[in-house]
């Protein structure tokens, strides 16, 4: 799981780097690099506190993400 949030999280912003501040980028990587120790610590507890910072963390800039995503879809569309 660890894994898979990690490479998911790098390439998002790899991929969607204008989406997210030089600051938001330097935070995430050094919240991977604590999600990486944390894992060869093997301290589940650990391992799951640092899950859920990560997780809090890039929140935000995947809500941005998403809503530009639905605005552009949305663009000069009605709801009925």
């Amino acid at each position: 799981e660890v894994e898979q949030m990690v490479y998911t999280v790098e390439r998002f912003l790899k991929n969607n780097g204008t989406f997210v501040t030089e600051t938001e980028t330097t935070e995430t990587v050094k919240l991977i690099g604590v999600l990486k120790n944390t894992l060869a610590s093997a301290d589940k507890d650990a391992i799951h506190k640092a899950i859920d910072e990560l997780n809090e963390f890039t929140r935000p800039f995947a809500e941005r993400l998403m809503d530009e995503a639905i605005g552009t879809a949305m663009k000069g569309k009605s709801i009925e």
